[in-house]
């Protein structure tokens, strides 16, 4: 029993240096009192250390510093030991986008490779993620919005150079989920080849005649009836195309890179749901503009590996 003048109920326990409990109300440590002695019902060490209050989602340790939300949500909070001292430390990492957690969080989970990363599933079933490097001081959020809603986020550790990221996603119309695996950091070297570029893509191959190919039913049922884009050889076609409700594809009109017709061939085809990847950089705050306006007369923007792409503000 916690002696702690209120009664606390325990949201979740992290094993670190010390086993560390969150609580409506308080965050506490519980170990023996030295490295050198077993905890026992007789040696204990109980301390409070912070009193933000914990929400029911399970706390998580991402190398020294464990990550976990506040009664409301919507605040995660990076609890550390301060240079070997006896004061814990919990900055609210959402602070420098308090947009980014929404009404609140329901499950939390980590990627270790190829960078840390945190994924968080919001109660409205939007997925964000913090880029977290703790040593470099880097945290960067970002949103991934699917056609459908997010339930739930799991990462599998591999032996390869990146862990797998899960998720289920409930679809917009109806009960089905799709569990789909995100793709990597590193998705190789090749736009042709190895790019895909689209939402619940499939890759397939098909011979293509007259600048039209018809791929079977069944290719693509878990997209039936919707509309779809595809790319040939790693060219996004023009216009969209909707999929048979048995799961079929006419591609027709088919161009190459310079827009001209395709030859009759065998091709790499990818068939998938646009989606549009937009970045929206802080503002400038260099030394002495507070408060001021500044005229950008040049701006440098180096892209890499980009087959198309837009600068500019939208009015």
């Amino acid at each position: 029993t916690f002696n702690s003048l209120t009664q606390d109920e325990i949201k979740w326990l992290c094993s670190a240096r010390e086993l560390v409990i969150g609580t409506t109300a308080n965050e506490w440590s519980l170990g023996s009192g030295s490295d050198n002695l077993p905890l026992t019902p007789t040696q204990l060490n109980l301390k409070r250390r912070s009193q933000y209050g914990s929400s029911k989602v399970q706390g998580i340790l991402v190398n020294s510093a464990i990550l976990f939300l506040m009664r409301q949500g919507k605040k995660l909070r990076e609890w550390y030991l301060q240079n070997n001292q006896e004061d814990y430390l919990a900055q609210d990492l959402a602070a420098i986008a308090e947009h980014i957690t929404g009404t609140g969080i329901t499950q939390i989970a980590v990627q270790n490779q190829p960078t840390t990363t945190v994924w968080l599933v919001r109660n409205d079933g939007v997925l964000v993620g913090l880029t977290y490097e703790r040593e470099s001081k880097t945290f960067a959020w970002h949103k991934h919005v699917f056609t459908g809603t997010v339930e739930s986020v799991s990462v599998l550790p591999t032996s390869g150079d990146e862990d797998e990221v899960y998720l289920s996603i409930k679809r917009t119309s109806g009960t089905k989920r799709d569990l789909v695996k995100l793709d990597k950091h590193n998705w190789g070297s090749s736009l042709i080849t190895e790019y895909n570029g689209l939402d619940f893509y499939v890759r397939t191959t098909g011979a293509v005649s007259s600048q039209s190919v018809t791929l079977s039913a069944g290719t693509f049922s878990h997209l039936a009836s919707q509309s779809v884009t595809a790319k040939v050889n790693g060219v996004q076609q023009s216009g969209l195309y909707t999929v048979g409700s048995d799961g079929s594809l006419t591609i027709n009109n088919i161009k190459d890179k310079n827009g001209d017709n395709v030859t009759n061939a065998t091709y790499s085809i990818v068939v998938g749901r646009v989606y549009e990847s937009t970045l929206a950089p802080l503002y400038l705050d260099t030394e002495g503009s507070m408060g001021s306006k500044k005229s950008i007369h040049h701006a440098t923007i180096r892209f890499k590996d980009t087959l198309e792409a837009k600068v500019g503000q939208k009015e």
